[in-house]
């Protein structure tokens, strides 16, 4: 009886510890993933969500402000595709339900005028919201949210950060 008293308590010590073991390496994947973008982003002269010609990519930066974004000469592409968080075409995170960036879009048509829910002018230039001086950089913060896959009995995290992004031109051109 008390063998059995003793392994029950163990047993429920040792999962305990795995959903425990679980939810940090859920949250620390995520933390990764999202202090890595951060980091990128404070050294890139320009950057580029959406509009890109690979599906899969998030989020490009030009690192040397050429307007371009060339993998290969120092700049820098993060791509998502079934659950993992790619950094160079590197896996950088895995085990990621999903990706959001607000403002989600900086420059859909490619042509440096941006989508009607940020050009609220309709003129072809980017809303007071997100560069309130018309120098045509922005002057906001660009908030992402990265969200864990749920295990098992372990839930899903969401881990958030935002990342100022003022100063910032926005790309027009990716090329692989």
């Amino acid at each position: 009886i008390l063998s059995l008293s003793v392994w029950s308590i163990m047993n429920y010590a040792s999962k305990s510890s795995d959903r425990t073991h679980a939810k940090i390496d859920a949250v620390e994947n995520a933390r990764i993933a999202l202090d890595f973008m951060i980091d990128e982003i404070r050294r890139a002269k320009k950057i580029q969500i959406e509009n890109f010609d690979d599906a899969d990519t998030i989020l490009g930066l030009d690192m040397d402000g050429d307007n371009h974004i060339s993998l290969g000469t120092g700049d820098v592409k993060f791509s998502f595709d079934h659950h993992i968080i790619k950094y160079n075409n590197v896996e950088l995170v895995h085990n990621v339900q999903s990706v959001f960036f607000d403002p989600p879009s900086l420059d859909k048509d490619g042509y440096g005028v941006l989508d009607k829910e940020i050009d609220t002018n309709n003129d072809g230039t980017m809303d007071r919201v997100l560069d309130a001086n018309e120098d045509g950089l922005m002057d906001e913060n660009l908030k992402i949210t990265i969200e864990t896959i749920p295990k098992g009995d372990v839930p899903s995290y969401t881990i958030t950060g935002e990342v100022s992004i003022r100063y910032k031109g926005i790309v027009k051109k990716f090329n692989e």
